[in-house]
């Protein structure tokens, strides 16, 4: 049979085996064949049958002819890239898509990819993905205008080359058409995981573009995992392109173009560039100028402290005072690097880290959604057993003009709760020096230092100095603060009780609406968002990131936060024109992105019509309005009070609908009350839409839902059907009456008012019909009573409100709390609502 096989096909096509890879001067490519191959990391989606390029220091994969995920589907670019590591080491893959692009968003859509050389021999492994060109539908499906790239007749092969001994995959791309003269720009789109690394451009360094044309940009690891290059070959400079600021307003990702060519058909056009993956910057850069062949120095040194050599150090070095390069210090604080002949080189260091802790083990992985299996294994043990490290150097401050090479020894401060559960520590350093953002990273929260903990305890790396240290669990407990002064070297312990203010038997803290690496412009882990949700409280996580059904579940297993909180599968549709909607509960579909519906590759002709594909896509999954006057269906509807001005680009088929979204409800209240008066039953909701580690101040904002003693996807969509929530950013309440009921006939309620010592409210007040109806200023820990007896059908809803800053958490932000509506039917014949139907104009 194989002899016959191969008669009729030819030699079987080359693979990449885990027991066969190459060492040094060697390089290889084939076709991956095993798991153990496949390296993981926090974007990581390679898979068995892609095609990977291979020697002792690097490996690219390089997506076969299949549909991917992300928002570029088309295979032929590279998928995942990374250092090959030292035994026990997990994969740090940070790359979303790094592919070619021709002209004004065409991509290249694959008919073949080959090895034309495994590398085995010559020690240049050599890969060739041939095809047309197709439109990049992000952009076409955004803005619904498939015209805005017109077809053309294009032949386009990229050939990737990776020799033995390099950290720079040589790639070349070549237009062809048999069609008339066109003027063309040819470049490539890298988009990286925001969460896991930062932009990084020669000249600019760590700070925004001026928009000028540079050698190369990049990417470097917020925690030093991974560096990525893409640069010109020698003589040439690269620019952002035409397109540029379009696609980077639709997702944030590195561009970068040759000049204009002509292209005709007796004369094809051939770019030629490389991209290198590397442990840093440096590392890339000093090849990329061997490469080009001009005068080089080497410069070096070492950072240290009062504790010694300092491992894991950022060091830029600047060339006429613009940032020119990264390097990373070895295990005895050394680094060196290349730059121009005659240079005036300076140079600092970096050792204070990006200001984010996990209580995760020494060398934890990163997850992704879409790994390999075998991969998602491995990272899970690392959760548990620790791995091999990647040096980071954190706590440690930076370098000055005066003494750029020197840091500081750090603190490190354990904070413990007695009763071992998850919490959040803040701390807000009381003196911090200016930093220059091209050297010195940006935190995730200014210059405040956040840690989280799944199981009581964390350390954290400080700066000696003085600190407001915060901790919490989010605004049902009470909070632990004080101030501490630390020294160097010193490892202080503080012990925290953090008491439970309140609960509702049967109703759950969660969150319907957060963002995590999955989303593009998501800028925290799954592994940190999870934690540090559990952290701030939330008991019921919806994983709605953009246009992604990721299914958080495993990783909620593999950190042993299963007795903690639960994950809602779920998913944000990012329709640019026709406002962003989160479905769930999902269920995960072994699919590109998880089986999510991908708007931008089928057009629909009205939002109805797009409701009714969502609701055949994820059979039974509530829909949920988000954010509707920004970036939200009633935005892109044209609603005002009593009338939508575009017909087309509005439904009513959604299930529930954020009112309070981040720390703003004012608006999206009148809306709600607009709709509901209208005769529309729509269950509020609260949500933080947080992206990032405090963005919309997750633990704060959310939505409390009665769905019983026990969590299933089942009871979550009856209870949200049912309009069992309330909203909250701050204090609790409870209702004698179920929020979302009908009653018949004049009723009384009773509402207690829950809340935290630090959580103040000025008043408890009853509304009907959108309009205040009374209001309690007095007693409010005691029970309240309202008189609902209308004179019409009428809905009422409870709503709780403070002045007070909600410090010492979140001291810009007030308490606000609102009840789903209870609707009082008078005469027991179908609830009536008090204003007629939406006026539907513009179709």
């Amino acid at each position: 049979m194989l002899l016959t096989l191969l008669a009729c096909n030819g030699p079987l096509p080359p693979e990449i085996h885990s027991d066969d890879l190459p060492g040094p001067g060697e390089a290889a490519a084939g076709s991956i064949a095993d798991d153990a191959v496949l390296f993981g990391g926090i974007s990581a989606e390679g898979r068995r049958g892609d095609l990977m390029l291979v020697n002792d220091r690097v490996r690219f994969v390089v997506q076969g002819v299949r549909d991917s995920g992300y928002y570029i589907r088309q295979g032929g670019g590279v998928l995942d890239a990374d250092i090959v590591r030292p035994e026990g080491q997990p994969g740090r893959d940070v790359v979303d898509d790094w592919t070619s692009m021709v002209g004004m968003g065409r991509l290249l859509e694959p008919t073949q990819a080959t090895v034309i050389d495994d590398g085995r021999d010559s020690g240049v492994a050599r890969v060739r993905v041939e095809g047309t060109a197709s439109a990049m539908e992000l952009i076409t499906g955004a803005l619904e205008t498939p015209s805005i790239i017109p077809e053309m007749d294009l032949w386009i092969t990229v050939d990737y080359a990776l020799p033995a001994d390099s950290w720079l995959l040589e790639v070349t791309t070549t237009v062809s058409t048999d069609s008339e003269t066109s003027r063309l720009e040819i470049g490539d789109l890298l988009q990286a995981s925001v969460d896991a690394a930062d932009p990084w451009i020669q000249g600019d360094g760590l700070d925004s573009p001026e928009g000028r044309a540079f050698e190369w940009n990049g990417f470097v690891g917020r925690h030093n995992e991974i560096a990525l290059g893409l640069f010109a070959q020698p003589s040439e400079v690269l620019t952002f392109g035409a397109v540029g600021a379009l696609l980077t307003s639709l997702v944030e990702m590195g561009l970068a173009f040759q000049d204009p060519v002509d292209l005709t058909p007796d004369s094809p056009i051939s770019y030629s560039r490389l991209y290198g993956v590397g442990p840093d910057l440096a590392t890339l850069t000093d090849e990329w100028l061997e490469r080009s062949g001009g005068s080089t120095e080497t410069v070096s040194g070492t950072v240290t402290a009062a504790d010694g050599p300092v491992p894991g150090a950022r060091v830029t070095i600047l060339v006429d005072d613009a940032p020119y390069t990264l390097a990373f210090t070895d295990e005895d604080g050394d680094f060196s690097a290349r730059v121009p002949w005659g240079s005036e080189v300076s140079w600092l260091a970096d050792g204070r880290g990006p200001g984010t802790e996990l209580d995760l083990p020494e060398g934890a992985g990163s997850w992704s959604p879409y790994a390999a299996m075998d991969v998602q294994k491995r990272v899970g043990r690392s959760f548990t057993d620790g791995a091999v490290a990647v040096p980071a150097a954190r706590g440690r401050g930076f370098g000055t003009p005066e003494d750029p090479l020197t840091l500081q020894e750090p603190a490190r401060l354990t904070v413990a709760a007695v009763d071992g559960a998850p919490f959040e520590a803040r701390l807000q350093p009381h003196l911090t020096p200016a930093r220059d953002p091209r050297l010195v990273m940006d935190r995730a929260s200014g210059d405040r230092i956040l840690a989280w903990s799944r199981d009581g305890e964390v350390t954290v790396p400080l700066e000696p100095g003085t600190y407001d240290l915060v901790v919490h669990r989010g605004p049902r407990f009470e909070t632990w603060s004080s101030t501490l002064q630390v020294e160097a070297g010193d490892s202080p312990t503080v012990l925290v009780d953090l008491e439970e203010a309140w609960s509702i038997p049967g109703w759950w803290f969660g969150d319907p609406h957060m963002h995590a690496a999955p989303s593009g412009d998501g800028s925290i882990s799954m592994e940190a968002r999870l934690v540090g949700a559990a952290g701030l409280g939330v008991e019921l996580h919806f994983g709605t990131d953009h246009d992604h059904v990721a299914n958080y579940r495993p990783l909620v297993a593999a950190l042993g936060l299963e007795d903690r909180l639960v994950s809602v599968v779920a998913d944000e549709v990012s329709p640019v024109i026709r406002g962003h909607l989160n479905l769930y509960p999902l269920i995960p579909a072994d699919e590109p992105n998880g089986g999510a519906w991908a708007w931008w590759s089928e057009a629909v002709p009205d939002t109805e019509s797009q409701f009714e594909r969502l609701r055949e896509h994820h059979p039974g999954a509530l829909i949920q309005a988000n954010h509707p006057l920004d970036s939200g269906v009633a935005a892109a509807a044209g609603w005002s009070p009593g009338s939508i001005a575009n017909a087309d680009r509005w439904s009513t088929d959604f299930d529930c609908m954020e009112v309070l979204n981040a720390d703003d409800h004012a608006d999206y209240l009148a809306l709600f009350w607009d709709l509901t008066n209208r005769g529309l039953v729509i269950t509020p909701t609260g949500t933080s839409d947080s992206h990032g580690h405090t963005s919309g101040n997750p633990g704060l904002n959310g939505t409390l839902i009665g769905l019983g003693e026990t969590y299933s996807d089942a009871a979550l969509v009856e209870a949200m059907r049912a309009g069992r929530t309330v909203i909250t950013h701050g204090p609790g309440l409870q209702l004698s009456i179920e929020p979302g009921s009908t009653v018949v006939g004049a009723t009384e309620l009773q509402v207690e008012l829950l809340r935290a010592s630090w959580v103040g409210v000025d008043s408890v007040q009853l509304w009907q019909d959108g309009e205040l109806a009374e209001s309690v200023t007095e007693d409010l820990d005691d029970p309240i009573t309202f008189s609902l007896d209308p004179e019409a059908d009428a809905s009422f809803v409870v709503i709780a409100e403070g002045s007070e800053p909600l410090a010492p958490v979140w001291p810009g932000e007030s308490a606000w709390a609102m009840s789903s509506p209870i609707r009082v039917d008078l005469a027991g014949d179908g609830w009536a609502p008090p204003l007629p139907p939406l006026e539907l104009t513009g179709r």
